[in-house]
């Protein structure tokens, strides 16, 4: 039996035991790869219990596919969470803090490539930029050379869509990147998502993204402060980076 916290909202049975079964083959790699990224097996069982409650979540609200990858990416991104957490209570960084991004019951940033694929690349970004990396609607319409009423009507539609169950690709699917798993992050692939985000270029966002996750770096956060946009990474140990750059 998988271990669902007992504290949480109480699981539909049937819905539960869908889970269980999608999750079962999947639990022994899994559970090595939380142990591998915790380095002990106290804190991997810890961070095993952390991903499949945040996959059961997802999974009971809006039908995510457990996948393999999927659950990885989740035990991944937990693992960063934590470390990054850790590194900042240990060495805060100077200056302040952008504010929190807005958060919801399911994690969107754990689930943001398979979400993206019920949704168009702009309907994609702009829940990037504003449910993830916490902008308003008129700072992402200004970013992307919108209008704030557009971005609002867009994010509307996106929400509406995931809210649907097993909703379909959506129109924008096939213009995804094709790049694998497990690409070497460079520098100049960095510098890509940041021009991008510059430019306001909502394809060149996307595809560089998902290639910066792909290779195993988490964008945490994005901000704008005094004539200049801050980016913050983290690399799959946890190691927080941030780089500025000017606004044009």
């Amino acid at each position: 039996m998988i271990d669902i916290d007992p504290t949480k909202k109480a699981a539909i049975p049937i819905v539960r035991t869908m889970f269980e079964q999608l999750v079962q083959p999947h639990l022994p790699a899994l559970r090595g790869y939380c142990t591998q990224l915790a380095r002990n097996a106290a804190d991997g069982d810890d961070l095993l219990q952390a991903t499949l409650e945040k996959a059961y979540r997802a999974f009971r609200d809006l039908t995510i596919p457990l996948s393999k990858a999927y659950l990885f990416r989740i035990a991944q991104n937990a693992w960063i969470d934590g470390s990054r957490k850790r590194t900042i209570r240990a060495q805060p960084l100077a200056g302040d803090d952008p504010p929190d991004s807005r958060t919801s019951g399911i994690d969107i940033r754990d689930a943001f490539e398979v979400l993206a694929e019920r949704l168009s690349v702009r309907q994609a970004v702009l829940l990037l930029m504003v449910d993830i990396f916490g902008f308003t609607a008129g700072e992402a319409a200004r970013r992307t050379g919108s209008t704030e009423g557009a971005v609002k009507e867009a994010l509307k539609r996106a929400r509406l869509r995931l809210s649907r169950p097993g909703s379909e690709a959506g129109p924008g699917a096939g213009k995804r990147t094709d790049i694998a798993p497990g690409e070497r992050i460079t520098q100049e692939l960095m510098e890509t998502f940041i021009q991008a985000f510059r430019s306001g270029n909502i394809q060149r966002i996307y595809e560089s993204y998902l290639r910066l996750r792909r290779g195993g770096l988490e964008v945490v956060k994005v901000w704008e402060k005094e004539e200049a946009l801050y980016f913050d990474f983290t690399d799959p140990n946890g190691h927080l980076i941030r780089i500025s750059a000017k606004l044009f």
